[in-house]
């Protein structure tokens, strides 16, 4: 068997891939029907054609390798028939010289039937399957199809791993590919653990100087430049070029892929000088080898014609854009990422010379790529890899809500962000919910057990972290916390992908369908922080707010809003003060309306609802809590909505009937527990607030909840109540989908849970007392696993087989479809962790993620005997056919004009999230 290694390119960035292949025909078992002279000759002229054509390969001569590798073939299918795994090997080098040449439409059917024929012949397990199933994966990634991708790559890596060991140079192949499938995703955390690996295996199984040794280099030195660190990249690619040039020669097609990366990193030092002549070398070998149309001729002419702008150099810079376009497209077709790179590039080359008149059809193109190909990646996957891969288009929506802002007479490209917004904004909430929901519609005897598995994980995994055990050795927790951590990713990614089988294709957003279901007395406010670019001097600016404003009839329009550092600072005043219940905070939030909601109302109209999208730390601002210039809190004025993004409209329309009455939870006995099991406490918390004190996390008992169950229970039609013990974290998992969920009890967002280390980070420190850690910005726990809710048990952390703490990511796998509302009568249940464009990583996002149509949720530490009065009050507005958000609204109102609880403290920490309709409840 002879192996080769194969070059491929990412975007803008030349990517060295290792490949593996092909069988040599004259090691094959001969079978009787082979006795025949004349075939053992034509057998060994296809074996002698195969080498000289994979000699010629290595060489970058694809030209002439091709006819003798169809001549190979044509000898191997007419002397061993259509399914001997020689035809395979042939199909196989013959696709992998049309991959290379960037012929991705002839490629893909040579390798799927050498696929098909290599596990006929083989069986499911050989490594020549494995093989396969290497470059069929990397055909797809070339392609920009991540999803079909990975799991070809999985299975491969599992059989090499299986037939050949851990520490075989083909295990690295695969790994490489893995990770640069990962890192093409933005998924950096998972790909540098592998290619670490990789280099590892090859430097022990080949030697320092082996160019698989130098593919390995160059892939983690890609890496390390994506992430800024370039004092580890530059050794790397330089050590890769200095093996690639030693082993293969100065003019391989590998030796220009490593000469372009170190341009690209020098290009980003500002080291012009440096990297223009590697860029030149590298376009030259490439035409020189390649021809003057292939795609990685296309990617060297983009780099190049990038550092020329950077320097200023219009004028040579504008053809190799040009042409880098036009080769993308005549070779990978029109809806590759590469294409949208492209098109992004030329789109702001023109917009820096104030020619913005040519950006729309190169901007909506884009657009258009980027969600295509963003539909596809979010079908799949973990939550988590999602969001990593929605990340990798932050820029370009960034860019395009600057062309937008930055030419505000062009009302196309206003539209144009507008609708980039609707698309992106929450999209990574709406598919993984999406996902879940089709799933459970779709539940299968084989996919129940595993979401019960990933209930118990999420469960197991919160109560380590809550009641980590007393006698444990640190190295013995930290690693069943990492490895409960990644048994979810993994029940997670294998849900994600049998719900992709239910998949069904939806039309593109667009802002006409968000208009139509807009109520005439409404507006839609769709708020984003970005980051404006600069796109003369090629640099991002400081963040900025914009908001677009869309009414029932006319255009949207756009509103700049001002920095979101000066906007973020006076929020973060407004919230401080509202925490007090005797502060003044009418001047405060005058100043913040000023700043953010009088430059809106000149668009309003007469709308009196607002439909708020917001983005940033104004997700965890009040609304209804804002001064306008009358002195009037906004309430006064307006029924306000929260909306993860103007897309849900769409949603909203799409109800589904809920399976049981209302379920009650309230009182619970914190103390409460089925053994007696007993643990040291802290000094309980205060009983009038609905919080915890998070350095005891221990909890008093709220009396206000029991009044305010039974107050609230006459009022619904055969409602299910659970108090004292019975309120359980149990009893409310086996709830499904009830018409209402309402939960009294303390809510809780622990801002600083440092998240527990892998044991080989660091085996000394303490895994639980936060006093003795201090970790760096962003080492804390999943925003998911710092939110929750407590019940029956949970001083005790003894509930059954729970503990009493409902956390956020457990409350995400609850089955709430067709639950109206779910009403969080806590503190601080709509905090979180916030995620610009993706909303409050928290119990918010579990609940949508489990099914609810609405939310009631608090911003802060609630009064507890207020808020029973206002959750009365607000049940029987909303069960005497008020819309939700409406009832809410005049409940809020009657605490204002009160002389007890006038103070916004006691009235604006509730806010209304999804559907405002009244509800569908029949009378009790």
């Amino acid at each position: 068997m002879k192996r080769i290694r194969l070059i491929t390119l990412a975007l803008l960035v030349s990517i060295v891939i290792s490949l593996s292949s092909p069988i040599n025909a004259a090691t094959q078992s001969v079978s009787p029907l082979l006795a025949q002279q004349s075939d053992e000759a034509s057998l060994q002229e296809a074996a002698r054609l195969n080498e000289q054509a994979i000699e010629l390969y290595e060489q970058g001569r694809y030209a002439e390798a091709e006819p003798l590798l169809q001549r190979a073939l044509q000898i191997d299918e007419q002397t061993l028939g259509d399914t001997h795994p020689n035809v395979a090997t042939s199909l196989n080098n013959l696709a992998l010289l049309y991959r290379a040449q960037g012929n991705y439409v002839e490629a893909e059917p040579l390798l799927q039937r050498s696929l098909q024929i290599y596990e006929q012949a083989l069986g499911d397990s050989h490594p020549d399957v494995a093989t396969s199933l290497n470059n069929l994966a990397l055909l797809y990634r070339a392609q920009g199809n991540y999803a079909e991708a990975e799991p070809l790559l999985q299975r491969s890596l599992q059989i090499y791993e299986q037939a050949l060991g851990d520490s075989h140079p083909d295990v690295a192949t695969v790994l490489n590919n893995l990770a640069l499938l990962y890192r093409a995703q933005g998924n950096y955390a998972e790909a540098e653990p592998l290619l670490q690996h990789a280099l590892q295996i090859d430097e022990q199984a080949l030697g320092d100087s082996h160019p698989n040794v130098a593919t390995s280099l160059n892939n983690l030195a890609l890496l390390y430049r994506a992430q800024g660190n370039y004092a580890e990249a530059e050794p790397l690619l330089q050590r890769s070029l200095q093996i690639y040039e030693q082993a293969l020669g100065e003019t391989h097609p590998s030796v220009t892929t490593v000469l372009t990366n170190l341009a690209l990193l020098y290009r980003d030092q500002g080291n012009y000088a440096e990297a223009e002549p590697l860029l030149q070398r590298s376009l030259q070998i490439h035409e020189q080898t390649l021809g003057d149309t292939h795609p990685n001729v296309a990617t060297v002419l983009t780099n190049l014609a990038l550092l020329y702008r950077d320097q200023g150099n219009y004028a040579e810079a504008e053809p190799l854009l040009q042409r880098s376009l036009q080769i993308h497209e005549q070779t990978l077709g029109d809806s590759h990422p590469d294409v949208a790179t492209s098109l992004g590039h030329l789109a702001g080359f023109y917009h820096a010379q104030g020619y913005s008149e040519r950006l729309l059809p190169l901007l909506s193109k884009k657009l258009s790529i980027e969600e295509t190909n963003l539909s596809q990646v979010l079908s799949m996957g973990s939550g988590a890899r999602k969001q990593l891969y929605a990340n990798t288009l932050q820029g370009s929506t960034f860019s395009t809500l600057s062309f937008a802002q930055q030419t505000p007479q062009f009302t196309e490209l206003t539209r144009l962000a507008f609708e980039t917004i609707l698309r992106r904004k929450g999209r990574v909430l709406d598919a993984i919910t999406n996902s879940n929901q089709r799933l459970r519609q779709n539940l299968s005897n084989q996919d129940k057990p595993l979401f019960d598995q990933l209930q118990t994980q999420q469960s197991r995994l919160a109560n380590l972290l809550y009641n980590p055990p007393e006698q444990a050795e640190p190295n013995q927790y930290r690693s069943e916390v990492a490895n409960l951590k990644q048994q979810i990713n993994d029940v997670e990614n294998t849900l994600a992908q049998r719900s992709a089988e239910f998949r069904v294709e939806v039309e593109p957003v667009t802002i006409e369908a968000v208009q139509a279901q807009l109520p005439q007395d409404s507006t839609l406010v769709e708020m984003m922080q970005y980051q404006p670019f600069d796109f003369e001097n090629n640099s991002w600016q400081p963040p900025r707010y914009v908001a677009y404003v869309l009414t029932p009839q006319g255009e949207v329009q756009s509103v700049d809003l001002g920095e979101a550092a000066a906007i973020d600072e006076k929020v973060a005043e407004l919230c401080q003060a509202l925490l007090e219940p005797h502060l003044e905070v009418k001047p405060v939030a005058r100043e913040l309306d000023a700043l953010l909601m009088q430059p809106i109302r000149a668009h309003l109209g007469e709308a009196r609802h607002l439909l708020l999208s917001p983005d940033g730390q104004l997700n965890l601002l009040p609304f209804a809590a804002l001064v306008d210039e009358n002195n009037q809190y906004l309430i006064e004025t307006y029924q306000i909505t929260h909306l993860t993004s103007g897309r849900d409209l769409l949603q909203l329309q799409l109800s589904k009937p809920s399976q049981q009455p209302a379920v009650i939870l309230a009182d619970p006995d914190y103390d409460q527990a089925d053994t007696a099991v007993a643990i040291s406490t802290a000094e309980a918390q205060s009983s009038n607030q609905r919080s915890i004190d998070a350095s005891s996390l221990v909890f008093a008992n709220l009396p206000g909840t029991a009044a305010e169950a039974e107050a609230i229970a006459p009022l619904l039609p055969s409602p299910t109540l659970l108090l004292e013990e019975k309120a359980t974290e149990n009893a409310l998992k086996q709830v499904q989908q009830p018409s209402i969920l309402h939960i009294a009890t303390h809510g809780f967002f622990l801002r600083n849970l440092p998240q527990v280390p892998p044991p080989e980070l660091d085996a000394t420190r303490s895994f639980w007392d936060s006093s003795q850690l201090s970790p760096p910005v962003g080492s804390q726990e999943n925003p998911l696993l710092r939110s929750g809710l407590v019940f029956a048990g949970a001083n005790q952390r003894q509930s059954g087989q729970e503990n009493g703490i409902l956390t956020a990511l457990e409350a995400s796998g609850l089955d709430l479809r067709g639950t109206q509302l779910v009403v969080l009568s806590a503190c601080e249940t709509g905090l979180g962790q916030v995620a610009n464009g993706e909303g409050v990583y928290g119990l918010r996002r579990s609940l949508v993620v489990a099914g609810t149509e609405s939310q009631l949720m608090s911003l802060w530490v609630v009064d507890d005997i207020g808020t029973k009065d206002l959750m009365i009050d607000y049940y029987q507005r909303l069960l005497s056919g008020q819309g939700r958000s409406e009832a809410l609204r005049q409940a809020q109102l009657a605490m204002l004009q009160s002389d007890k609880y006038q103070n916004p403290y006691y009235w604006a920490a509730f806010i209304s999230s999804g559907n405002w309709s009244p509800l569908e409840v029949p009378e009790p």
